[in-house]
Parts: structure tokens; sequence; C-alpha cells
């Protein structure tokens, strides 16, 4: 399974992240392609679908484009007060569920630029996350959900996104 790394939408992407300074740009694609090798060699051994497998049946739902937006933007749906955290953690190492969200984040990219060619314009990725059941309990997976948030390690450049909480209780 190899991984996406360069389309035009993509290559745009990094010279907005650095301002208009092909310079930067491209130093920020170097580290970036150096990370993505890093990630790739520490879980060569992963199979993606099997570590997926095992983040699902810790109770990480994900549906991704469940739709779009009226303007063209993708939406996903992430349940995260649906996790067992104790399983998710004894499970799947940070590291099997950092590599599972660099591909799952290479997939959000294509998709992204594909319906940025679509509708001539930087389309965004909207992540709406459950949180209804989370409880003290998830803070055994919060680097989990930080290496989620972070859109697959910063091992691409930074997709246009928003994230919203539906149901949150106190403790979320």
């Amino acid at each position: 399974n190899e991984l996406y790394l360069i389309g035009d939408v993509t290559l745009l992407r990094y010279l907005r992240h650095a301002q208009g300074d092909v310079e930067d740009a491209a130093e920020y694609f170097v580290a970036n392609s150096q990370r993505r090798g890093e990630l790739f060699q520490a879980c060569v051994e992963a199979d993606v679908d099997e570590v997926r497998a095992r983040i699902h049946a810790a109770g990480w739902l994900t549906k991704d484009n469940v739709g779009f937006a009226q303007n063209g933007d993708m939406v996903n749906f992430e349940a995260f007060g649906s996790i067992d955290p104790a399983v998710l953690c004894r499970t799947v190492s940070l590291e099997e569920f950092a590599f599972a969200e660099l591909v799952r984040w290479e997939d959000r990219a294509r998709s992204l630029d594909k319906l940025s060619r679509q509708h001539q314009r930087m389309v965004m990725c909207v992540s709406v996350v459950d949180t209804a059941g989370v409880t003290l309990a998830h803070r055994k997976a919060f680097e989990y959900l930080k290496q989620w948030a972070s859109q697959g390690g910063h091992c691409h450049a930074k997709l246009r996104s928003l994230t919203y909480l539906v149901r949150p209780n106190k403790a979320a």
C-alpha cells in the first residue's frame, strides 16, 4: 500500500502552509517525507487492515466520507465516546495507531485533492466528533486522541479542516 505523496493541490497546501515561501514549503515537504519514512519503517510489519480492525474492536467508530456539505466539503464522523480506552490501549500500540491514522489521512488527502479539482476550490474536511459516553477513563486514550487530532502526525501538508464536538458532557 503505497503512501500518497504528491498532487497539485497537495503542493498548494505546502505552499499555503509556508505562506508563499517556496524554500520553506520545500523544507516542510522534505521534513514530512522523512517523518513518513520513519513512521512507515516503525510499522512496516503492521497490516493496516488488521490494525484498523483492532481499533474498531476497541470501539473507535469512524465513518469517513459520511457525506458532503452543500459547498462540496467532506464530512466525517468520529464516535470518541464509544471507545473502550482500556481495550484500545491494550490491543493497539500508539505507533500502530499513528500509522493507521497516517494511512487514513493520506486517503482523505487524495479524496480532498480530487474534490478540490472538481469544485475548483480548496475543499475542507469537516469532522463531527460525538463525545457522548466520554468518562474520566478516556484520559487513558488521550495520546491516541492527540494523534488523531494531528491529522496523521503532521506527515503531509495541513488539510483545511474544522472539528465539531457534539453531545458533550462534563467529562468531555
